[in-house]
């Protein structure tokens, strides 16, 4: 019995040095979220021009998104990032000079997840979307 016991522990000794250190999964578990696509629904709260950023209150979202609803979220805008209004004529974009603080939006994007640091790229900004 005391070897049989013995061969156990020695096998769960074993199994826990060779199954927890790839468990903890270290740093690949950072970059999971890189270029996951998102859609949310939300109030603008601030931009920054000088950034090229929009801080949005979030409203809801998708599931990548959810843990941030109730929450402000920064947004990062580029070149590629068109600002459109809801329900104007196909080809009128926007100025992001033109958004305004109060807007709701509905902003369309994927999650950059570089470097360390997670950031949230839009790549479509629509105001006066509907509720």
């Amino acid at each position: 019995m005391k070897r049989v016991l013995g061969i156990w522990i020695a096998c769960m000794v074993l199994l826990a040095v060779a199954v927890l250190p790839a468990a903890a999964g270290g740093d690949n578990n950072q970059y999971r979220w890189d270029g996951t696509p998102f859609g949310l629904v939300g109030q603008i709260t601030a931009t920054d021009a000088a950034s090229g950023t929009v801080t949005v209150l979030v409203y809801s979202g998708s599931s990548s998104i959810q843990p941030s609803v109730g929450s402000e979220l920064t947004l990062v805008t580029n070149k590629d990032t068109r600002f459109l209004e809801f329900g104007a004529t196909y080809g009128d974009e926007l100025a992001f000079s033109e958004l305004e603080v109060g807007d709701i939006a509905n902003v369309l994007g994927y999650i950059s997840a570089q470097d360390g640091s997670v950031s949230y790229i839009a790549l479509r900004i629509t105001v006066d979307f509907p509720l």
